[in-house]
């Protein structure tokens, strides 16, 4: 059960902003492939795959299809790895020398199952 206290009150119909931070060692929705793995061998790759019930392993969710959600999401990673996630990508920008962050956002309401993340050696074709 997540149980949030507010610092102020709040009437009925009041638009209230909530921010979690949530970790989850154990992921199975996460799958890794190292350099080796893939096709340039040079950095390795990360994917997520949130079918049928392993969103909730990343995300505290209902996973269920019936409940449909939107979200936002800021991933930081090294500067040489392309992150791309189901949703539009808001804004790349370099965090120091050696990490960057990219920030996502889905405005139409999805499924969790269809959250989705990849990190890697990605190119745009």
């Amino acid at each position: 059960m997540l149980v949030i206290a507010l610092d102020q009150e709040a009437q009925m119909g009041d638009q209230v902003s909530v921010q979690v931070v949530y970790e989850a060692p154990g992921v199975m929705a996460l799958s890794w492939m190292t350099a080796n793995q893939t096709a340039g061998k040079v950095l390795p790759y990360m994917y997520s795959q949130c079918e049928d019930v392993n969103c909730r392993s990343i995300v505290p969710v209902q996973d269920t299809p019936s409940n449909k959600v939107t979200y936002s999401a800021r991933v930081v990673a090294p500067t040489a790895f392309v992150v791309k996630m189901s949703a539009n990508e808001t804004l790349v920008q370099d965090l120091d020398e050696t990490h960057k962050e990219a920030f996502f956002w889905c405005s139409i309401p999805i499924p969790n199952y269809l959250m989705a993340i990849a990190i890697g050696n990605l190119e745009t074709q």
